[in-house]
């Protein structure tokens, strides 16, 4: 079943492997009704038969390169490998081979004297990537943890195949030939009360010697009655599981469609939003009704859910360190329509949401917000002098948050406005919530940080904390 080298019209063959298209954060972007199933660090790569010295393959025009020290992550279509030296914002060596091509799939057996490092080796069809793929041999070199349960994963995804399955139909009544009936109904005549419901039909009667018709006979005493009521309560009882399946498949055919659907729409909002930001040179031009749907879409959208939340059955020792990046690529969006920050509480309860009922701990979320410096995915974790725990976008500086309280604050007012001349030079933590588009518990640690750095000063009243400009820098010493 495995392939070798070979020379087609002068050109050498190789295993050839399909590239993977990331995310922002270095996550693999799934297909809509793909699901991860298991991931496993510390894996290489072996190309073709090392017994015959055919070990040449990879990516189109990089089959010289080494696959060394990545993660291998099996889905419900794909087999993909994650290069982990890979520059930030590019692929690299990242690589997959979707289970359709699989002919053969079985680990390797260890030799006495040989090497320890347990190994998966898969059979390949040829010419699937493209003319010069000679196919053949693949093998997973695992050097890190157990990969039992990463096997166990492989064998179940190809036993079952669920690239192949299509959605059921719906449900319907249906003949015996299996052609989809309609329920019959007697049409009334115009001005005519409404028939009676139809009476069910007599039960059968059977006619004796002497003419009389009779009832059948049922069983009801005895073994043969204990047995016959037994038999019917499981007859019964397979109906109803068989119907409650047949509801969930359907269930099921419908989440998958709403999930294309979600998809579909939130490429016609970006087009919408592409579009009027050409026509007009501004995005942020006066709302209409076009305005008012897009924001309802765009709600809708957010809590249309993450279709394959990280878990750690799933992910293993890299739990924490997928959940930062899923994070990372669901959380911009997000922050988007939130001024650009969010605290963390409001994190945990909008991300627990979108996972459904795949729930994590608030210890969870905070490791996997504290990871992001390390990975270098474009969001930050802040913590404020005050406790307030924040997550923000790399984009969103101090210094522009300042500049924008100073405008606010020391803007001009006209003369018609002498009434509010005293009132319009301060600002408190609600009405710089309102100019800054965020929360008043982050406008307020705002204001405090604008303080720190010189540009207001506060005046704790009694009723509320108040800040205005802060002239004393302007003054020189006599």
């Amino acid at each position: 079943a495995f392939a070798h080298l070979g020379r087609r019209g002068g050109v050498a063959m190789s295993l050839l492997v399909e590239g993977v298209a990331l995310t922002p954060s270095g996550r693999p972007v799934l297909a809509p009704e793909e699901l991860e199933l298991r991931m496993i660090e510390r894996v290489d790569v072996e190309f073709g038969d090392k017994r015959a010295g055919n070990m040449r393959g990879g990516l189109q025009g990089r089959e010289a390169d080494k696959y060394v020290a990545g993660v291998a992550l099996v889905t419900s279509h794909r087999l993909i490998w994650l290069d982990q030296a890979r520059a930030p914002g590019t692929e690299g060596l990242s690589c997959s081979v979707h289970l359709s091509r699989v002919i053969e799939a079985a680990p390797v057996p260890l030799k006495m004297f040989g090497s320890r490092t347990r190994r998966l080796r898969l059979a390949l069809r040829r010419g699937i990537v493209g003319p010069n793929d000679a196919g053949g041999a693949l093998v997973l070199a695992f050097r890190g943890e157990n990969p039992d349960a990463f096997t166990a994963a492989v064998a179940d995804a190809l036993a079952k195949k669920t690239w192949l399955a299509e959605p059921p139909p719906p449900s319907s009544t249906t003949t015996d030939a299996g052609r989809p009936t309609r329920p019959f109904a007697t049409r009334v005549p115009p001005g005519q009360p409404p028939l009676p419901p139809t009476a069910p039909p007599p039960p059968p009667t059977t006619t004796t010697t002497a003419g009389r018709p009779t009832r059948p006979f049922a069983i009801s005493a005895g073994v043969g009655g204990v047995l016959h009521r037994q038999h019917q309560e499981h007859k019964q009882r397979q109906e109803t599981l068989g119907g409650a399946f047949t509801d969930m498949n359907a269930l099921m055919a419908k989440a998958k469609e709403m999930v294309t659907l979600a998809e579909h729409l939130a490429g016609s909002v970006a087009n919408r939003r592409q579009s009027k930001t050409t026509d007009t040179g501004d995005a942020s031009s006066p709302s209409d009704a076009s305005d008012a749907e897009t924001t309802e879409m765009d709600a809708m959208m957010l809590s249309m859910g993450i279709a394959s939340p990280v878990t750690r059955e799933t992910a293993g020792a890299l739990y924490h360190q997928q959940l930062a990046r899923q994070l990372a690529d669901w959380l911009p969006q997000v922050l988007a329509k939130r001024g650009g920050i969010l605290a963390l509480p409001d994190v945990f309860c909008l991300f627990n949401r979108a996972r459904g009922s795949e729930l994590i701990s608030p210890e969870d979320l905070l490791k996997a917000c504290q990871l992001w410096r390390r990975l270098g995915v474009p969001l930050q974790y802040r913590r404020f002098e005050s406790g307030v725990q924040v997550v923000q976008s790399l984009d969103r500086s101090d210094d522009e948050v300042c500049a924008t309280l100073t405008e606010m604050i020391n803007r001009p007012i006209s003369r018609e406005d002498d009434d509010e001349r005293d009132t319009m030079r301060r600002m408190d933590a609600y009405s710089a919530s309102v100019a800054l588009g965020i929360p008043p518990t982050i406008a307020s640690e705002y204001l405090l940080m604008a303080e720190r750095h010189g540009i207001l000063c506060r005046d704790d009243g009694p009723e509320a904390t108040y800040f205005y400009p802060n002239f004393f820098p302007e003054c020189e010493a006599t």
